[in-house]
């Protein structure tokens, strides 16, 4: 028996494959992996009115960032349901009515984040300009005691007062 060859004429189809299909999976795989990426930010209180610097710089990573609001001294502005009397307040805006609330909300973060190995534990302290440092020194010193050294001072960047020319 002899094997049949098989004929390809010159107008057949010459074995290109068409992309179109592989195009439209990797834009749907893309967006996939986008919509699924969290972003990890820091949240910010509306409630507190920062201060400026002309020398503030931004921070890269908000990985590790335990977040206090320090608020004013009877000033009234708390988010709802905050009595005036609260000095701190977490980054949910979760009141600690006295040091050993703040004190334990820094340990339970300090804690967490000592295990991963990529985020660098630090305080991010967002006082209201109207605020006191005695509660600045309040925060300091419960994450001193909880180990955490790294301290951040929230402000917002100084308008540019340069001259026009």
């Amino acid at each position: 028996m002899a094997k049949k060859k098989i004929n390809v004429g010159a107008n057949d189809e010459n074995g290109e494959m068409d992309m179109s299909p592989m195009i439209d999976m990797v834009f749907l795989l893309l967006i996939f992996f986008v919509v699924n990426a969290t972003a990890i930010t820091v949240k910010k209180d509306k409630h507190v009115n920062m201060p400026t610097a002309t020398n503030s710089g931004e921070v890269k990573s908000a990985n590790g960032c335990i977040v206090v609001n320090i608020y004013g001294e009877g000033d009234g502005k708390r988010p709802a349901g905050m009595t005036p009397d609260v000095r701190w307040a977490t980054d949910a805006s979760k009141p600690l009515n006295d040091e050993a609330e703040l004190k334990e909300y820094i340990r339970e973060l300090a804690e967490r984040f000592k295990d991963k190995p990529d985020f660098e534990t630090r305080l991010y302290l967002r006082g209201d300009q109207n605020a006191l440092f005695k509660g600045s020194r309040a925060v300091i010193k419960a994450g001193g005691e909880c180990g955490v050294t790294k301290i951040i001072f929230a402000v917002l960047p100084a308008k540019s007062s340069a001259p026009a020319e």
